[in-house]
């Protein structure tokens, strides 16, 4: 679908139960299926059951709209998602269900286009795609590390969820993210490798073919570098920050973290693995991203995704490790050197004015140790209560909570349109700021 100059080479045949209907408020369309016993249920916007009506007919939405209308809509985009936002009312829980005659579930293109220009402009509850991008699992909060910048260190681990999710339930997550139409399952924590189960719960998502990333900084084994790559993790982004030992001492309050990480970084190249290095650049580190890009290089790391360190309101060594200019101009300088040695990826170096820094709600969903589900993992008190705990309720149910649209149209993102990343200036900006831990 990628390709939409041509058409689908094949009908999009819709299974049997699956039903579409009209509903009165917003001009929306629900989809319901039972799967696997359960009912799943999908809300639409217009745009897409025009969409869903055109690919199930085998129509290229481009002959339908044109160009012009296909580009300007985001068709495009939007046909690529589509097919995996709806996996859970497409795919056939029977092998002979092919052989089953079928009839079109959505009618004729001509009504939702009529729906769609109908439409009120302001979807309150659907500010976000139709399907989870990503889906945040905390794995666990426990930790055995002390990283000074944590910003869980700052909340304690008192206050903090119990890791409650058992085996059984960590494996229905990964089938509930894959049928929920999620295409990347980040697992982070506190520390995932804590959680014994871990490479059982990875394969599960992996046979599934659920791109899974892991966030970790624990000490990898040969032997556990080959299980992780068994297991079929996609990616491992691993954390070091400095080759510097005071630094380490500081910053993490290790001196000896540089030589077990590198151990572990060869580990993992040895094993096949896909890894990048999460340096947090600070004051300490600023002048070091050169010296720290070419010493990953030659272990053989692929990429670097350096985070750079906004500080917390309450935290003693602001001072310490806060980004003057003169860092920030070092770091700017030391990109195109660090370029030429691994890739880097900028995607989380925000020196100066964050822009689309938030995606809570609109392309991600944070899930906690127990599966509990909430607007934002730095939100605490009413505005972080929990919408729902996976995998009892459905994705999609929680996905398209109204009270989560309430919440994000109260957040000023309703500005930014239906179903589009909010773009705001700061982290400051959110009216959550009180709730949040980070900006207190």
């Amino acid at each position: 679908m990628n390709d939409m100059t041509k058409p689908p080479r094949q009908r999009l045949d819709f299974a049997p139960e699956v039903t579409v209907t009209k509903l009165e408020q917003a001009g929306l369309f629900k989809i319901r299926r039972e799967v696997e016993g359960r009912p799943r249920e999908m809300v639409l916007a217009p745009i897409e059951a025009l969409l869903c009506s055109l690919l199930e007919r085998g129509q290229d939405p481009r002959h339908y709209l044109g160009d012009t209308a296909v580009a300007k809509t985001g068709m495009q985009d939007r046909a690529a998602r589509l097919n995996t936002a709806l996996r859970a009312f497409l795919q056939p829980e029977h092998s002979d269900v092919h052989e089953l005659p079928k009839s079109p579930a959505f009618e004729g293109p001509d009504v939702y286009m009529q729906a769609w220009r109908n439409a009120p402009a302001n979807e309150h509850f659907l500010l976000r795609d139709i399907a989870p991008q990503e889906l945040v699992w905390y794995v666990t909060h426990r930790c055995p590390r002390r990283c000074r910048y944590c910003h869980w260190v700052q909340k304690g681990r008192s206050d903090i969820e119990s890791d409650s999710l058992p085996l059984k339930r960590a494996v229905g997550l990964m089938l509930e993210a894959w049928l929920g139409g999620v295409q990347r399952l980040v697992m982070t924590g506190g520390e995932p490798m804590l959680r014994r189960d871990l490479l059982k719960i990875i394969e599960s998502g992996s046979r599934l073919g659920l791109p899974i990333w892991l966030f970790t900084r624990y000490h990898i084994t040969p032997k556990r570098a080959a299980d992780l790559a068994e297991a079929g993790v996609s990616r491992i982004f691993f954390s070091l920050d400095t080759l510097d030992s005071d630094a380490n001492n500081q910053l993490v309050e290790n001196a000896a973290v540089v030589a077990e990480a590198r151990r572990s970084l060869s580990a993992m190249v040895n094993a096949g693995l896909d890894v990048t290095l999460v340096p947090v650049l600070t004051a300490l580190n600023a002048e070091t991203l050169t010296e720290l890009a070419e010493d990953m290089a030659e272990i053989g790391v692929s990429s670097m995704r350096p985070i750079a360190y906004k500080g917390r309101a309450s935290a003693k060594f602001n001072d310490l490790f806060a980004l003057s200019q003169a860092d920030k101009d070092a770091i700017r300088e030391s990109l195109a050197a660090v370029r030429q040695t691994i890739s880097l990826d900028l995607t989380t170096l925000y020196l100066d004015t964050k822009t689309a820094i938030c995606e809570s709600g609109i392309t991600t969903i944070y899930v906690q140790p127990n599966g509990s589900v909430s607007y934002c993992p730095l939100t605490q008190g009413t505005s972080g209560a929990p919408f729902g705990r996976l995998p009892e309720d459905t994705l999609d149910a929680l996905w398209q909570n109204r009270r989560l649209g309430r919440l994000l149209a109260g957040n000023g993102l309703a500005l930014a349109g239906p179903r589009s990343v909010a773009r705001i200036t700061d982290t400051s900006s959110c009216v959550l700021r009180k709730e949040r831990l980070d900006l207190k």
